[in-house]
């Protein structure tokens, strides 16, 4: 029938599809152009598999519906029980235990990270949800002879505070309904202190803060009024922050000014945009100081002591790479995040790992890759870049100028390539050619947003806030004097710490931290930016993929070795454990003379001062070890059994002995008493018979 040939017909074609994919899973490890890698996601991804292993990284694209089975309890413990991880299929999982088997059994121990990354909405705060779920299963599956209760407490709290973190966190943009406005780095090595009550109070006041709206005043003199229901607004908002109702107006409407040496304060009306930033601003410190609380209060709960815990896993999720309509200095920090993350990767894999093999002898025909250190120059570099003139701008105060602070950008940088700007636009803009793509930047309040100014009134009126959390957040500091020549007393100003030095120095404490471990990459790709379920747009998977260097990848991954140690310590590690294993590859090696390039099923290559093994040779080797030493282990637990057992043996028979002969000496010496009395008994009354006798009253006669 005709039904029967339709489901003859979707059979037929189902499993062409999953030949296909089949396929592609042997070959895209072995490098072909871009194309290539594209039809081989998209033929998986039409047959709902998602993980595509490339190299040393995983490919993870976002199917954007709920998959039954993908991250399941039993898949975990599948994962995490085989013996060769390359038996199962790509996986998140794949990654996770991989990284956990490195942390346990390499020699010397180091440090592992797996770094998550990719355009927003692409599914990366999803991806480090899953992996830190897989480590709270493997951690509570594992045998741990001390601790394991506080081992799965913490492992808990960190899937506890997922939520909050992403409930304060996350906001809505133009290309992802829920985006990360934070970078994660949890290290897995929590007194609950959440104060309910005040913290929601506080929220719902900042709800009724943003409420209130300004009227324009005819003159500049007088005070902005309250639209109708603003003033409704205003007094729900001072009781729920627990400030008088009418010092939050006159903070929000007035300005303060102290000028001259004897720091008289003036006491200016404010416009309504300034009120409104006024009132902005209130709100925006407000959350900021929660968030921070939070971040402490959670880091604090899941903190592990270092002297049980020795070594770590990361997991890195940070804000995906951004391009809007109008891009401003939130967007510059994004993406210069994910500039830093790429350069990571190209500066630990794509470089390194290249001039690594030609230092050691190895001959390698070098592979393109795209180097973004030219942009990060741009924005960061030294003595002058787009960071370093916004600075400028703001230590000394300049004028908030966008067309003059164009101008400056274009002069100074005019030489760099990756710097240029829309001649289209009328508002004064500069273009970063970044690794994922041109983003054009607005200059407009660019530089008042890297002073992130604060009105000191507005300070002063949330100390004076009964609310004990506010109180908390906002401690009341004695203001630093100093006296002048005249005697009077000065405010010393703090130095200004502006946004983006904050947040150059917070990625720099995140680099070191990422440099001294192994990474393991996660690239998250999105199929469409419409964030809809089974739809594929070539064109937009196409930019992703040529973005973050797949091709370059594979390439070198399939051509080289992933894996290098040195040669004394390998040594030290396998030792005579891998014999076998070594006699076997040693006629391989020794039959590639110099000069000559790498045989493809060479599975090692013995350098200068280095072995270099592919992931299949390393995962051979430590198996053959682990299995070696689970031998030597049940030999040497079976001598010390067998020691045991004949001590306990001649324990009890010493026992016996001594117990026999306590009791044999007790009763010949109670026999040789009984006996000794008897005598001596037996004497006596010889001794008396015989004086008594008549015979001797006869032999010697009366005295």
């Amino acid at each position: 029938s005709q039904a029967n040939l339709a489901i003859a017909g979707e059979l037929k074609l189902m499993m062409s599809r999953v030949k296909s994919a089949l396929s592609v899973q042997k070959d895209i490890r072995q490098g072909r152009d871009l194309l290539f890698f594209l039809r081989c996601l998209q033929a998986r991804y039409a047959i709902n598999v998602f993980y595509t292993k490339a190299g040393c990284s995983l490919v993870a694209i976002n199917p954007f519906h709920p998959v039954q089975f993908l991250y399941s309890q039993e898949l975990m413990n599948e994962y995490h029980t085989v013996d060769h991880l390359q038996e199962l299929k790509p996986h998140i999982f794949t990654v996770a235990e991989e990284s956990y088997r490195n942390v346990q059994s390499q020699i010397p121990l180091v440090n592992q990270s797996i770094i998550v990354s990719g355009e927003s909405g692409a599914g990366k705060t999803w991806t480090s949800r899953c992996l830190m779920k897989f480590y709270a299963t493997v951690a509570a599956s594992s045998d741990i002879p001390e601790g394991s209760i506080m081992v799965e407490r913490i492992e808990q709290r960190v899937l506890d505070s997922n939520p909050v973190m992403e409930a304060f966190g996350n906001a809505c943009t133009l290309r992802n309904n829920n985006s990360s406005r934070f970078g994660k780095y949890i290290q897995l090595h929590l007194n609950r202190y959440f104060c309910n009550l005040f913290l929601f109070q506080i929220l719902a006041g900042l709800l009724h803060l943003g409420n209130i709206q300004f009227c324009e005043s005819e003159d500049e003199a007088q005070l902005c009024e309250l639209e109708n229901l603003a003033k409704g607004f205003a007094e729900t908002a001072s009781q729920l922050l627990k400030v008088p109702g009418e010092q939050l107006l006159d903070r929000l409407r007035i300005r303060t000014i102290t000028a001259g040496r004897q720091q008289q304060v003036f006491r200016k009306p404010c416009l309504k945009a300034e009120c409104d930033t006024r009132r902005d601003c209130l709100a925006k410190v407000i959350y900021a100081r929660i968030f921070d609380w939070l971040v402490s209060v959670i880091n604090e709960s899941i903190c592990a002591s270092n002297s049980v815990w020795n070594n770590f896993i990361g997991l890195l999720d940070v804000y995906g790479f951004e391009s809007f309509v109008e891009n401003h200095l939130e967007q510059l920090c994004i993406n210069y995040a994910n500039e830093k993350l790429q350069q990571h990767f190209v500066g630990h894999f794509l470089k390194a790992q290249q001039e690594e093999y030609a230092e050691e002898g190895l001959e390698w025909s070098f592979v393109n890759y795209q180097d973004n250190q030219t942009c990060l120059d741009a924005i960061e570099g030294n003595p002058v870049s787009i960071f370093s003139l916004l600075n400028e701008a703001c230590r000394l105060n300049w004028t908030s100028n966008a067309a003059q602070f164009q101008s400056r950008i274009e002069i100074a940088l005019s030489k760099n390539r990756s710097i240029s700007r829309d001649k289209f636009r009328k508002e004064p803009n500069f273009i970063v050619s970044h690794y994922a793509g041109s983003v054009c930047y607005r200059i407009e309040s660019m530089v008042e947003k890297n002073k992130d100014p604060i009105p000191p009134e507005l300070v002063l009126l949330l100390q004076q806030s009964q609310d004990a959390l506010l109180q908390k957040l906002f401690p009341v500091e004695e203001t630093n004097t100093k006296p002048d020549e005249n005697h009077t007393k000065t405010q010393a100003k703090p130095a200004l710490v502006t946004v983006v030095s904050k947040f150059k120095g917070s990625l720099e404490q995140l680099m070191e931290i990422l440099h001294s471990t192994t990474p393991h990459y996660i690239r998250c790709i999105k199929p469409n930016t419409d964030c809809k379920a089974d739809l594929f747009r070539k064109e937009e998977v196409l930019h992703q993929l040529e973005a973050c260097g797949i091709v370059e990848t594979v390439n070198i991954s399939a051509a080289g070795f992933p894996v290098s140690t040195p040669i004394e310590e390998e040594c030290d590690t396998l030792q005579s454990e891998v014999q076998d294993i070594l006699r076997q590859v040693k006629p391989i090696n020794s039959s590639v003379k110099p000069g000559k390039t790498k045989s493809p099923n060479l599975p090692m290559f013995c350098g200068k001062t280095k072995i270099f093994l592919t992931n299949s040779m390393l995962e051979l080797l430590e198996f053959q070890r682990a299995s070696l030493l689970s031998e030597k282990a049940f030999c040497i637990q079976c001598c010390w059994r067998r020691f045991r057992r004949k001590k306990i043996a001649r324990q009890r028979w010493s026992a016996t002995i001594i117990q026999s002969g306590e009791g044999e000496g007790s009763y010949t010496e109670r026999s040789g008493r009984v006996s000794a009395c008897l005598l001596k008994g037996e004497t006596q009354f010889r001794v008396k018979f015989y004086r008594f006798s008549p015979r001797h009253f006869k032999l010697n006669g009366p005295n």
